[in-house]
């Protein structure tokens, strides 16, 4: 019997009856196919061809966060900042920290309209930081 965090157990049956079902599951539902009409889906899947793997991406609380969860594959630790609950604003503030805290790392901060205009200030704070979008600290 496996023990999960919290005191939860499972069954190695139960496991090997689950586990296809999930990945399969899975692969379905963050497939961009599984939504044809939707036309954010391929630009969320696409980051994940174009990005770093070690890239950092910060996101709020907006609606398009769940477009970024759902197709977006984060591919190495410590390469999400999000909030737990539902902070508006949080994503460019948390790409402004990362920058300065990975400068070698390229950082991209996913916000809409509400959530950049709740911290719009936070790109002051870069320039003065001298953050550059490129990650060119020369500037």
């Amino acid at each position: 019997m496996r023990r999960w965090p919290g005191g939860r157990r499972s069954s190695p049956i139960h496991s090997a009856r689950v586990a296809p079902l999930c990945a399969r599951n899975t692969k379905t539902y963050t497939s961009v196919e599984s939504v044809p009409a939707d036309p954010l889906a391929g630009h969320f899947a696409h980051l994940a061809d174009v990005l770093p793997v070690d890239a950092i991406v910060t996101n709020g609380a907006g609606n398009y966060a769940g477009w970024l969860h759902r197709f977006y594959r984060f591919r190495a630790p410590g390469s999400q900042l999000a909030p737990t609950s539902g902070s508006m604003g949080y994503g460019p503030a948390a790409a402004v920290g990362a920058a300065a805290t990975h400068p070698a790392r390229e950082v991209f901060a996913i916000a809409g309209d509400g959530c950049f205009m709740m911290t719009c200030q936070e790109m002051a704070t870069a320039g003065a930081l001298r953050a550059a979008p490129d990650g060119d600290r020369d500037r």
